[in-house]
């Protein structure tokens, strides 16, 4: 049993599956999980009566989006479809959005 475990092993550690491995920790589980913790993080400060780092917490959460949505705004606002366009790029920073994004379902 033990040496099929081990060939078991020797057969996901090759590199494209460790890339994939790596892949789907870092670049989708990390983000799952800490959005996650902030979300639990913003609810416990909410009531504990500490709503300023509540709401702190929820704004460090946004501020991909925000700015980014500032940022389009200020230049894509001369465009004609520019704003849509730049909508559309600006929703991908919403913060449940990057593991979605990243697993590749959108």
């Amino acid at each position: 049993m033990l040496w099929f475990l081990k060939r078991v092993w020797n057969f996901m550690m090759r590199k494209k599956t460790r890339a994939v491995i790596m892949f789907l920790v870092t670049d989708i589980l990390l983000n799952l999980m800490d959005i996650i913790t902030d979300t639990m993080t913003a609810v416990e400060l909410m009531k504990s009566g500490d709503y300023m780092w509540s709401i702190q917490t929820i704004l460090w959460m946004f501020a991909p989006f925000l700015v980014e949505l500032l940022l389009i705004a200020l230049i894509n606002a001369k465009e004609k479809d520019g704003v849509k366009k730049g909508l559309k790029e600006t929703l991908i920073n919403l913060p449940l959005m990057v593991p979605i994004v990243n697993s590749g379902l959108l």
